[in-house]
């Protein structure tokens, strides 16, 4: 117990869960989702931009600890809260521009804020919490074991909501709670013949080809059968844009779009009618959805 005066939260872990994601939308977050610990999405090392690193390890603690050499999460930490963020649909049809690309930014200050201080509040409840964004382990499959959506082509998660126009955060836990389900809403059938993020990756980073249980350098797990991107290639092209990230996989996207009925309608298609696909990815391009727009719209809104 964290704070031995104070008595800690009781209640189901259904009530938990509950009043937990209640207090995260309150605080900003768009999606919350609940998986249980996987130790295999936790990253082996710490890495800070000096060179340091620490080993990340999983054991009998009564709190995380980091000492000079290694960062402990507690083997009673068995709950992960996922959150996400959504970006801005119109700020993001400006990308890869830098406007567009602030919104990037911006999704990360407000997660930095959201995850620490849900963190507070579950400590508050005299229960451990450690908040983290991209650091400590890969958010999306513990985005996808929490029914957030599915992995696409361009590697990003696809939600039902807003596409791949989220950006996710995390806060490890020992407080019991009441896990989600992963979904399947056809996102895997659409992309193998969608391809419109690879055909204008402008760093050619993303795959046009099947999946494969590998990737093409070190900044790939082998194992997953999935699209492996380029990572390589892809940051690069990151160091030589005018912003200081891409994202025209997120804006170009069919999945990238608000709610509607419209959209609703072609969501539903894309779940249950597999068939439609190819025709709803022309209906898109004609329609002009992904097309990069004029920052000047921004600075004369």
């Amino acid at each position: 117990q964290l704070f031995p005066w104070v008595p800690a939260w009781q209640g189901t872990p259904q009530a938990t869960t509950a009043m937990v994601k209640r207090v995260a939308r309150y605080l900003g977050a768009d999606l919350v989702g609940i998986a249980p610990l996987n130790p295999l999405w936790f990253y082996s090392h710490a890495f800070w931009s000096n060179g340091a690193h620490k080993v990340i390890s999983f054991r009998e603690a009564a709190e995380p600890v980091e000492t000079e050499s290694e960062l402990v999460i507690p083997s009673a930490m068995r709950w992960v809260i996922v959150l996400g963020k959504r970006m801005d649909q119109d700020m993001i049809a400006l990308t890869p521009t830098p406007t567009g690309c602030a919104e990037t930014g911006l999704a990360y200050s407000s997660m930095a804020q959201l995850s620490v201080t849900l963190a507070e509040f579950l400590r508050g409840l005299s229960y451990q919490a450690i908040p983290s964004l991209n650091d400590l382990a890969l958010n999306i499959p513990m985005a996808i074991e929490a029914g957030f959506g599915e992995q696409g082509r361009h590697g990003k998660l696809i939600t039902p909501e807003f596409g791949p126009s989220v950006r996710l955060c995390k806060v490890v836990t020992d407080l019991p709670l009441a896990r989600d389900y992963p979904i399947s809403f056809g996102v895997t059938r659409f992309c193998e013949s969608c391809l419109r993020c690879a055909h204008q990756c402008p760093s050619q980073s993303i795959p046009a080809g099947p999946r494969t249980w590998s990737g093409p350098n070190i900044s790939n797990n082998p194992g997953v059968f999935t699209w492996h991107l380029n990572n390589e290639t892809c940051r690069k092209y990151w160091n030589l844009a005018l912003g200081d990230n891409c994202t025209v996989c997120v804006r170009v996207c069919p999945f990238t779009k608000g709610p509607g009925l419209v959209h609703d309608v072609a969501r539903a298609a894309v779940a249950g009618l597999p068939a439609l696909h190819p025709l709803l990815v022309r209906l898109d391009d004609a329609l002009g959805y992904g097309r990069e727009k004029n920052t000047a719209a921004f600075w004369s809104a």
